[in-house]
């Protein structure tokens, strides 16, 4: 089993008889679904309990949120709908013309688990905030 999704005991899916395998599904979306409580898509977009695990799922069911508009429990999407995380903190700029601190929380398999980053630093500023 990897060591780098959360909740572990619902990262399989039950093919036939006693055969079950890891869903296809990215973790960080099923990551956000049980955080979020979202239950969105198809049989092959859930798992065994209902929650959804993959991004392009979150990504219809939310509605796009302006950058100023940004606030903690706020879902972030990458650009290429690969990768997805929920904003922790936003802690507004000093300098008018810059980006809030945007704080994001994701389960990564880079990092090996559920972790913390900065959308600027970490995530290079890039990707899209919903709701």
């Amino acid at each position: 089993m990897r060591t780098d999704v959360y909740p572990k005991d619902c990262f399989v899916r039950y093919r036939r008889n006693d055969d079950w395998e890891p869903i296809t599904g990215t973790g960080c979306a099923h990551w956000v679904a049980h955080e979020k409580n979202i239950r969105s898509g198809g049989t092959d977009d859930k798992c065994l309990i209902g929650y959804t695990y993959r991004v392009h799922v979150l990504a219809d069911i939310c509605s796009e949120v302006a950058l100023e508009d940004v606030r903690s429990g706020d879902i972030w999407i990458s650009d290429k709908e690969d990768h997805a995380g929920l904003v922790i903190r936003v802690m507004p700029n000093l300098y008018p013309d810059e980006m809030p601190e945007i704080t994001i929380c994701h389960d990564s398999s880079r990092q090996n688990g559920v972790t913390i980053n900065d959308f600027k630093s970490y995530f290079h500023g890039q990707g899209w905030f919903c709701r």
